[in-house]
């Protein structure tokens, strides 16, 4: 600014003081102004906390989702451990319905040999 109120003619020397003669209206302005800064650093200091209040937040969210994510690993692995069991087990079930089924018969030929044998003594 080159207002000729800013310049040396414009500055009153008063018991080691320097006065300096402004405009009204430039001094209403310079007074708006620094309240309207004050007003913008308290502003910045509340968004600064409201970011950091959201970072919290965010990573708040950030240990949940991760939490779940393992623990979702965890029942994925769990439920894959028990379809493997599983298969075993069918296979395994499987495996003694034959033996069952061959018993069965082997049981089934044994007791046919045996009443044709006690039917061939009871005749003779």
């Amino acid at each position: 600014m080159t207002l000729p109120t800013f310049c040396q003619i414009g500055i009153v020397t008063q018991s080691g003081d320097s006065l300096i003669a402004l405009p009204k209206q430039t001094v209403i302005f310079m007074v708006k102004d620094i309240v309207r800064g004050d007003g913008y650093k308290a502003e910045v200091n509340l968004l600064n906390s409201k970011i950091e209040k959201m970072n919290l937040q965010i990573q708040a969210h950030d240990s949940v989702t991760t939490t779940l994510q393992s623990k979702c690993r965890s029942y994925k692995a769990t439920i894959d451990e028990y379809v493997t069991i599983d298969e075993v087990n069918q296979r395994t079930i499987q495996s003694l319905n034959k033996t069952s089924s061959k018993l069965r018969k082997q049981r089934n030929i044994l007791g046919y040999f045996a009443t044709a044998l006690l039917v061939g003594l009871i005749v003779r």
